[in-house]
């Protein structure tokens, strides 16, 4: 029975050791997917959801970015230096439009990495249901610039090359 407590204890102390040492020690890549991730949590929106929690997402998606981070987006003719004060309500503006939305990340290619900057090209997909009750379905290829912050990777430039068809 004794053998029985120390063999679990050790077992918990081992798994413990080796949760803080994957956290600890976390790639810079695997920092930089989180925003992204943190960004598609922001994003999202679901029916029914209220103003008041489409604000603070709103807000809240804007501690990723530099302020100010530069936007290049030629397909809609945008190219701006953003505060983070517009950003969320761009972002606000842009998801009171719809009814549902996600957003996905995926095929991520860190193509320069140093220790406090990146380069990351990703592709993003963007599906929801406008108020209008039409169908939005997008994928785009996106280069991002981070740089390393005290508050983590923040993004501080964000081009989308080119839309991407099915």
């Amino acid at each position: 029975m004794v053998k029985v407590k120390y063999i679990v204890a050790a077992l918990i102390i081992i798994v413990g050791g080796i949760a803080i040492f994957f956290y600890v020690f976390e790639s810079q890549e695997a920092k930089i997917k989180k925003q992204f991730k943190f960004i598609a949590e922001k994003i999202e929106k679901s029916p029914g959801e209220s103003p008041i929690i489409s604000g603070r997402k709103a807000k809240s998606i804007a501690k990723v970015f530099a302020d100010p981070c530069f936007i290049n987006i030629p397909v809609y003719d945008y190219s701006q230096e953003v505060t983070s004060e517009s950003l969320s309500r761009y972002v606000f503006t842009m998801r009171s439009r719809y009814t549902r939305i996600s957003m996905t990340f995926y095929d991520f290619s860190f193509e320069h990495m140093e220790k406090e900057t990146a380069r990351v090209t990703i592709t993003a997909g963007i599906a929801g249901s406008l108020s209008t009750g039409e169908t939005v379905k997008d994928i785009h290829e996106v280069t991002c610039s981070l740089k390393k912050s005290d508050d983590g990777w923040q993004f501080v430039k964000v081009e989308v090359v080119e839309v991407l068809k099915k």
